[in-house]
């Protein structure tokens, strides 16, 4: 157990890493852009993001993750997987480049069409490094694609706001996709030992398919799902609404999203060496939701607050709309890690058939809600997403249940409390907000600043679960000249 927990933490360090310097920058270039660019040119990019996506889970194949997971792996099952993805990524960017015309047509954009077949070489450059990423993955080495990542995004941001300032307008954008798919995959080769043979075998596609197939069907329901709320903004609203929604989306996924997926990847295979010990997992899966919901619970929750004000300082007048969008979001994402969790035990088992059809379920309830919205605008589809998302938390925590016992109740009684506390400090930096007069920018900083001192102080009054764990991990490492303990 010790050593899991050592892998885990390691792991989750590097990830939280790679979280800051990539997401962060992410964060910092995409507002840099917004300012450059017009609400437009991310509505474009906004209505391509589905065929990439989609693309990419097509290319991935699940084979990724089946390579993580399995217990042992081979050399020829490393060289089936590698051109297989190939195979898959040239197959699925000829389909994307012949359909860009229909696609254009669909969201009466015109200039879909060549920024399509443009951007759609990443689904190739993303199909090259899979099997580098799955073989550092096994490995537990997340600070090699830390580094990989930090450096794709720095390069590909710098690139980017270069041609918007020199006038590219959507271009920018697709720019900063191919770079920085093309930088991180340079730099994972360089730094992989891994190189193909001239290697292929059928019992191995088998085999990892298998298991990989139930992934591929996840990823791709998934992405169609994650894309709808986009696909359905960009048909029935405008390119500007949708770049909007787009940038709130963005911006508020960055905290919920990343920070979840970051725990999730240095998790995923140290907790699947303990897939046989169910007692062990269940104390594991505790201990991250716990963790996660103490970390995230403020921050969304401090987000959705200063977002309107902070989007309109930074980014002017035009972007204001997003602001309100972001508020919503930012709620929508409290309750990510709990969904997270809950699919990951079942990956971690193995049942990823099973996974697949809790993900059915879950996108069947939101699709209908979502139709349901439509008429009530965008504000609307974004609650329908929160009702959806509170919902969904039935028959995601239903297997959870059986595998560990670790049912739904007891997963809401160790997210109520960070979730509680963070409600509290949220409205002092409300009041904060509301009656301060300063410079907009100074009164987020303070704002958020006396936040954070208030949730950490009745955290520790109240012996909030997440921060004793912290507490500990953090005492146990720094010899402190005083006594943190409770």
């Amino acid at each position: 157990m010790q050593d899991i927990n050592r892998k885990i933490t390691i792991g989750a360090v590097w990830n939280l890493v790679g979280l800051l310097t990539t997401h962060g920058s992410g964060m910092l270039f995409t507002l840099i852009l917004a300012s450059l660019l017009s609400p437009e040119s991310f509505g474009l990019i906004a209505m391509a993001t589905i065929c990439f996506q989609l693309a990419n889970a097509i290319t991935q194949s699940g084979l990724g993750q089946a390579v993580i997971q399995s217990k042992s792996i081979t050399e020829k099952d490393l060289n089936t997987v590698f051109y297989v993805n190939i195979a898959f990524s040239l197959i699925t960017y000829a389909l994307l480049f012949a359909s860009a015309p229909y696609i254009a047509s669909f969201y009466n954009q015109p200039e879909l069409s060549n920024l399509l077949k443009v951007a759609g070489v990443v689904v190739v450059i993303n199909a090259l490094k899979v099997v580098q990423i799955s073989i550092l993955s096994r490995q537990m080495n997340f600070k090699l694609q830390t580094i990989a990542n930090s450096l794709g995004m720095l390069i590909s941001g710098g690139v980017a706001i270069y041609l918007a300032y020199c006038d590219f307008g959507v271009y920018a954008l697709v720019a900063q996709m191919l770079v920085s798919s093309f930088v991180s995959t340079l730099f994972l080769w360089f730094g992989s030992a891994w190189r193909p043979s001239f290697m292929f075998c059928f019992e191995s596609f088998k085999r990892l398919f298998s298991f990989g197939a139930s992934v591929l069907a996840e990823g791709i329901t998934g992405v169609l799902f994650q894309n709808s709320y986009i696909l359905i903004i960009g048909r029935f609203f405008s390119v500007e609404v949708t770049g909007y929604y787009f940038i709130a989306r963005k911006i508020s996924s960055i905290i919920a999203e990343q920070l979840t997926r970051s725990v999730e990847q240095s998790a995923f295979p140290a907790l699947s060496t303990l897939q046989e010990n169910n007692e062990n997992l269940r104390v594991k899966y505790r201990q991250i939701i716990q963790i996660l919901m103490f970390v995230i619970s403020p921050l969304l929750l401090f987000l959705s607050v200063c977002s309107p004000l902070l989007l309109e300082f930074i980014l002017g007048e035009e972007w204001k709309p997003a602001g309100t969008y972001m508020q919503l979001l930012c709620l929508l994402g409290v309750l990510r890690p709990l969904h997270s969790l809950n699919v990951n035990l079942l990956l971690v088992k193995g049942y990823s058939n099973i996974m697949f059809k809790v993900g059915l379920v879950k996108k069947t309830i939101n699709l209908i809600l979502l139709f349901l919205t439509i008429p009530f605008g965008i504000k609307g589809i974004i609650i329908g997403q929160i009702v959806g998302s509170l919902i969904g938390l039935i028959p995601n925590t239903y297997y959870t249940v059986k595998l560990i016992n670790y049912s739904l109740k007891e997963q809401l009684l160790d997210a109520i409390k960070p979730l509680l506390l963070a409600v509290i400090a949220s409205c002092f930096v409300w009041l904060f907000i509301t009656f301060l007069y300063i410079n907009p920018l100074l009164k987020v900083i303070i704002a958020t600043g006396l936040g954070a001192v208030i949730y950490i102080l009745t955290s520790y009054l109240f012996k909030c679960e997440g921060f004793l764990l912290i507490q500990r991990k953090f005492s146990s490492r720094i010899k402190l000249p005083f006594n943190l303990s409770i």
